[in-house]
């Protein structure tokens, strides 16, 4: 086959191209080999434009060729080979390749015969458009994509219509800086299809659903509120239409369509937090609102009957929708729209949980799943994640058991939330009901009773304590009750752990019954019963972080210790990484040096033997090439134990062998390039990071250069070619770590350039803040343990670093907004040149916002330091300013904070004494006080 551009289809190409996709996609026996010899292809232009015209074709375009199915079947995997080889090979494809693609695709939306066939044109649209433009389009003469999609196919019906909403989806999930604000009147003109009388009822939930999507999709973003994207600047301006389309097709019970009903539900919960930007509602809109999008998911959850999956996922949106509208009236403060729907939600609060408790016991579904599951020798399935875009086409309806767990889960997290709304009215209602459950003979009354405890022990605490030693009493009997149902037991111990708190500060004795019972449940056959038990032991470890006193866990050290160890060897998988977690908390108060040692031995013994699975699983998986044979990663949980030990009991030889193991493996793994197993390569990394840290930084740096330098080298290629954010994030937390232990020798020569090139790239397309600030982590220890001054490339990665800083953030994602602030002063201090180029005042103005720790007074002294040899500092006072008062007199308790701040106050108060002193004049009595005592 030619790689020529001028290339035109043979007959005989044509029959190597069916054959080759009827051996990768309609014969399985040897797909693997078929793969192969797909992937040789992936950037060959002659063998993008076959798939064009097999993908085009609507009869076999080699007469009298035997085919074993259908014709559209191959048509389907033509285009999806297409699709991939263009999203893999971009432009090495050459633009008439990717024109041929194109055009195909766009023929296929347009004359449109199957549904897969529509969605699989229109994924090929998008990935032409993404790594082209929507200008492109024009100039190559195939027409103007946008005008096309909205004004020709969108109105055109049947699968036309249903092309371009798929289209238009994927548009917005892939191109949203491209989209941008065009997304408003995008949502606005799909979603009017889903009320309007003349559109056919399969067009109206594909319209709405596509809606839907784009909402659910946005709302994993995070939002700069005071400087929106261009995207959500358009959702923003869609909301209101969105949601009075929702009150509409609400009224109107979605034509009896349940699982329709169910996604306007859900659209409804999303739009809850645009509620902000919709336009001033009178009392007429707002009682609308409040009827349809409160009062009438209330009447669902009583008087739904929960007989099916479509009913279960009704009852939950509706639960959900709820919820939320509780939750966000929790966290706002005011008389606003959720305050009034809040009131609706109060005053149905004894109907409502008399039916959310009606969900609470386990459904026969669950009970069966966890009965078939809770062999302790069988380990847990893998999850496979589609990465595939949603269908509109078709309801994406979960299986009953998945149903009855979202249900039982919703109803349990709104019962909670309720509490929490109003403790006191629903205190009464939980108690009665509770007790009714517990006097039933019926195992899963005994076990919705045990879980409801639990559920408003945080809303509930101050009504429960009367009834405290009663529940205990009740939750105990059914922990410790090896013929009690493993479900009734495996439930009590979260309840108990729930109200650890409470029976602390009431009955201590209490507190060491329950940590003995529930730690002789550890070594139980049951695998339901092994995680609990150890879940509510780490729960009780974890509750003591917050006490100054841990006498009465530690009293059960040794208990648990001998309990957990001997379940080493038996447990596996989640269960197995929830015992090392316990292990690990037990090895931090355990001072006894034989016992110390002995568990030691008994850990290095097992994590032997796991080590001797993990190498045969893997061969079987990369070497042999078994068929459905999986890795054993069991080795990883195995040397977390181990590098927490090494805190006691340093073996830095052992650690050495296990640093070189997981070099070996993963340069075989890179090698084989094992981008299907996230898990593995981030087990890896974070494990060789473990082993570099637990290793004398002088023997680590011998280690390093002696094996040129492998490990970090794997890390940045690892970086660049695996897309996978459990990796990229693995790999730059081992990165930021080898750097700060070997400094400028972490990398060889032209990594630290080669990083600073890439990161930028990353950060542009991350939406994740503590991923951003891992990234700027890296670029400023790469520039400040570069071994040359700053160059255009650094400078330019700082610059990257500085527009990734924020102001508008709250929460934990300010954490992460102030710790690249901190990594930033790190750069400054080492080259105070640097400041005319960064945002000097949203750094201050960050740090100023952190919570006083030792990080905060680096930063400060570190910024300090750069700025007093600042040519001018007029810009800065304000923030300065403001971080001296952020510190107040605490800052005596940072050794060297108060004195590089006095070092800035001097210059400013010789330089700019006049602006200095005018803005001090402004700040109140107190705190003007504060900066003259301390700084004058």
């Amino acid at each position: 086959m030619s790689n020529n551009n001028n290339y035109v289809p043979t007959s005989d190409d044509l029959v190597n191209v069916i054959q080759l996709l009827h051996d990768n996609g309609i014969v399985v026996g040897n797909s693997k080999a078929a793969y192969e010899q797909l992937k040789v292809y992936e950037s060959n232009p002659s063998f993008c434009i076959l798939l064009s015209k097999v993908f085009d074709a609507q009869q076999c375009p080699v007469p009298n060729l035997p085919l074993t199915v259908p014709w559209i079947q191959y048509r389907l995997l033509a285009g999806l080979t297409l699709k991939n080889n263009i999203e893999k090979a971009k432009h090495a494809l050459g633009e008439p390749a990717v024109r041929e693609a194109a055009q195909c695709a766009l023929q296929c939306l347009k004359s449109a015969v199957d549904v897969k066939l529509s969605r699989v044109s229109a994924q090929i649209i998008v990935k032409v458009t993404t790594l082209t433009s929507f200008e492109w389009w024009v100039a190559t003469g195939l027409g103007d994509l946008a005008n096309i999609l909205l004004n020709e196919l969108l109105s055109a019906g049947g699968l036309k219509t249903l092309g371009a909403l798929f289209s238009l989806q994927y548009l917005m999930e892939d191109m949203p800086k491209q989209v941008g604000e065009a997304s408003g009147s995008i949502i606005t003109r799909v979603s009017q299809l889903a009320v309007a009388a003349d559109t056919p009822h399969d067009l109206k939930k594909a319209s709405f659903r596509m809606c839907f999507n784009i909402f659910e999709q946005s709302s994993l973003l995070e939002w700069n509120f005071d400087n929106l994207s261009p995207l959500q600047r358009g959702l923003v301006s869609s909301s209101w239409h969105l949601a009075c389309v929702c009150t509409t097709l609400i009224e109107q019970s979605c034509n009896n369509d349940i699982a329709f009903m169910s996604l306007v539900l859900r659209t409804c919960s999303f739009l809850l937090d645009y509620f902000d930007y919709f336009v001033q509602l009178d009392h007429a809109a707002q009682q609308k609102l409040g009827l349809n999008w409160i009062v009438k998911p209330i009447d669902i959850i009583g008087g739904t009957r929960n007989d099916s999956s479509e009913t279960r996922e009704l009852l939950s949106a509706s639960i959900e929708l709820l919820t939320f509208v509780v939750d966000i009236n929790e966290r706002e403060v005011g008389e606003g729209h959720m305050a009034f729907f809040a009131s609706i939600v109060e005053s149905n609060i004894e109907r409502l949980l008399r039916s959310l408790v009606l969900f609470s016991p386990l459904s026969e579904e669950e009970v069966a799943n966890i009965v078939t599951s809770d062999d302790y020798l069988i380990r847990d399935s893998v999850g496979v994640r589609n990465e595939g875009g949603k269908d509109i086409g078709e309801d994406a309806m979960l299986d009953d058991e998945e149903t009855a767990m979202t249900l039982r889960r919703s109803a349990l997290k709104c019962i909670s939330s309720l509490c929490v709304l109003t403790s006191s009215k629903a205190s009464t209602v939980m108690l009665e009901v509770i007790q009714a459950f517990w006097n039933s003979s019926e195992w899963r009354d005994r076990e919705a009773g045990a879980v409801l405890i639990g559920t408003i022990a945080s809303g509930c605490g101050s009504e429960l304590e009367p009834y405290l030693p009663t529940i205990c009493e009740q939750l105990i009997h059914l922990s410790k009750n090896a013929s009690e149902n493993i479900c009734v037991s495996s439930i009590s111990f979260w309840s108990l752990s729930q109200l650890y708190d409470m029976i602390l500060a009431t009955s201590p004795p209490t507190f060491h019954v329950i940590i003995s019972t529930i730690t002789s449940r550890v070594q139980s056959t049951s695998k339901r019963i092994q995680l609990t038990a150890c879940s509510a032991l780490n729960t009780a470890f974890m509750s003591f972080h917050d006490h100054s006193d841990a006498t009465p866990l530690m009293q059960h050290c040794s208990e648990i210790l001998h309990a957990a160890c001997g379940c080493l060897s038996v447990y596996n998988t989640r269960n197995l990484s929830c015992l090392i977690q316990l292990l690990c908390h037990c090895i931090l108060y355990l001072d006894d040096v034989n016992k110390l040692h002995h568990l030691v031995a008994l850990l290095k013994d097992e994590r032997g033997r796991r080590a001797q699975l993990f190498e045969e699983t893997y061969t079987k998986v990369y070497i042999s090439n078994e068929a459905n044979a999986l890795i054993d990663k069991d080795v990883f949980s195995l040397d977390t134990a181990i590098l927490v030990i090494q805190a006691k009991c340093p073996d830095f030889d052992y650690c050495m062998q296990s640093l070189n193991m997981w070099n070996a493996v993963l340069a075989d793994a890179i090698s084989r390039d094992a981008k299907d197993d996230a898990d593995l390569l981030s087990g890896i990394f974070n494990a060789s990071l473990g082993y570099c840290k637990s290793i004398p930084s002088s023997k680590l740096k011998e280690w390093v250069v002696s094996t040129s330098w492998s490990l970090p080298t794997a890390g940045y290629t690892a970086l660049i070619n695996y897309e996978s954010t459990s990796v990229r994030r693995a790999v730059v937390n081992f990165l930021n770590s080898l750097i700060q232990i070997l400094g400028s020798e972490a990398f060889p020569t032209g990594m630290h350039d080669a990083v600073l090139s890439t990161i930028p790239n990353f950060m542009e397309e991350e939406d994740d803040s503590q991923m951003k600030q891992l990234y700027v982590q890296l670029i400023c220890f790469t520039v400040v343990y570069s071994p040359s001054q700053p160059n255009d490339v650094a400078l330019k990665a700082l610059s990257a670093a500085n527009s990734a800083l924020r102001l508008d953030v709250y929460g934990d994602s300010s954490v992460f907004f102030s710790q690249m602030a901190f990594h930033l002063c790190r750069s400054l201090e080492m080259y105070p040149q640097l400041a005319q180029g960064l945002n000097v005042a949203t750094i201050a103005e960050l740090i100023s916002r952190s919570e006083h720790s030792f990080e905060k007074s680096e930063a400060t002294v570190r910024l300090c330091n750069a700025m007093y040899s600042a040519s001018s500092l007029e810009s800065f006072i304000p923030a300065f300013l403001n971080l001296v008062i952020s510190w107040n007199e605490i800052a005596f308790s940072f050794p060297g904070t108060v004195e590089a701040m006095k070092l800035i106050m001097r210059r400013l108060t010789t330089e700019w004494q006049q602006q200095t002193n005018a803005l001090v004049s402004n700040f109140p009595p107190p705190i003007r006080s504060m900066i003259l005592s301390m700084y004058s």
